[in-house]
């Protein structure tokens, strides 16, 4: 009988785990949708692209880049 990696002990674990407890992955699922819904939503309102919004051309916005990391 060969040794089982830690790895696939801990990935079996899991599995039966989940299996085990519905609930508990049917909450899971939810969250991890309710975060990608709010990160889909609500990232362009909280870090929009102020490069793009601000400068025109793309020798703008290196002038920019520059003038900000030397200083």
């Amino acid at each position: 009988m060969r040794m089982k990696s830690v790895f696939d002990r801990v990935f079996r674990y899991c599995v039966n785990e989940l299996r085990a407890h519905t609930i508990g992955v049917v909450a899971v699922l939810f969250g991890i949708s309710i975060f990608l819904v709010l990160y889909l939503f609500l990232k362009p309102y909280f870090f929009p692209n102020f490069m793009e919004t601000t400068f025109k051309t793309d020798e703008e916005r290196g002038r920019y880049m520059i003038e900000q990391i030397t200083r």
